[in-house]
């Protein structure tokens, strides 16, 4: 079993500052999760730390969403679906290595969260940011 973490990288830099310091800390809160896992510490540490991540990204998920709003973003709603489908996968994820503290799957586990974040990053994201960021352009000319 081996940890890997997920590194912040100037590929997941989308050049809206909110965006990229949420999903900065996002990255740091998930690496604290999976290490926890991985260095089999304190069930009230595990516990924290998913808690942690999940409120994290709930609150993260509104900021988005109001962001997408504020600039008429075409796609919020097939957006914030994406949102709430990730939210209760994240849930019953961390729900499940809480209950079961199982780390038979570790390596399959961590690539399915760092996948997880990263392609909502790079692909979803992405796309909202370039969108606002243009809408930003448009307004200040």
């Amino acid at each position: 079993m081996t940890f890997t973490p997920l590194i912040w990288s100037k590929k997941l830099v989308l050049g809206y500052p909110s965006f990229d310091e949420d999903h900065q800390t996002l990255v740091q809160m998930l690496n604290n999760v999976l290490m926890a896992i991985y260095a089999k510490l304190d069930e009230t540490i595990l516990v924290t730390a998913c808690d942690d991540l999940l409120l994290f990204t709930q609150r993260h998920f509104q900021r988005e969403e109001l962001a997408m709003k504020r600039f008429l973003y075409p796609l919020k709603d097939e957006h914030t679906s994406e949102h709430n489908e990730l939210s209760g996968l994240l849930a019953n994820t961390l729900k499940g290595l809480v209950q079961n503290r199982d780390t038979s799957n570790f390596e399959e586990l961590q690539g399915q969260l760092n996948g997880w974040l990263t392609e909502h990053i790079l692909e979803h994201d992405k796309e909202a940011a370039e969108f606002i960021l243009d809408q930003e352009d448009i307004r200040a000319s």
